[in-house]
């Protein structure tokens, strides 16, 4: 990727967009995906309809989801840790099947 910088973080950055939603995400995979001339690693890929596939409605009952509080080592804000759990909290409510993993859970 062009313009990349440098990081002490190399386990945990990652190189692409941020965006506000999973609609926005999809979108901007939609344009990102597939062959990108300067760079000969690329190949074609089926065309995708990511949109379709981030907005139609899932079943997230059977959902097993694996969640780490603090990746075992971050330290985290008291703010950041409570909107977290209230998240978890809703996740466990709506039936998906929760895996506390890392260091602070296995």
């Amino acid at each position: 990727m062009r313009g990349t910088s440098v990081t002490c973080w190399k386990t945990l950055s990652v190189d692409g967009p941020i965006t506000r939603s999973v609609r926005d995400a999809a979108l901007a995979l939609a344009v990102m995906a597939g062959p990108a001339a300067a760079d000969d690693m690329t190949y074609p890929v089926p065309a995708q309809g990511y949109v379709a596939a981030a907005t139609e409605e899932h079943d997230i009952m059977s959902l097993r989801v694996a969640y780490t509080v603090d990746m075992g080592f971050a330290a985290v804000d008291a703010d950041v840790r409570s909107a977290f759990a209230r998240a978890i909290e809703t996740l466990s409510n709506l039936g998906c099947d929760l895996v506390l993993t890392g260091s602070d859970g296995g």
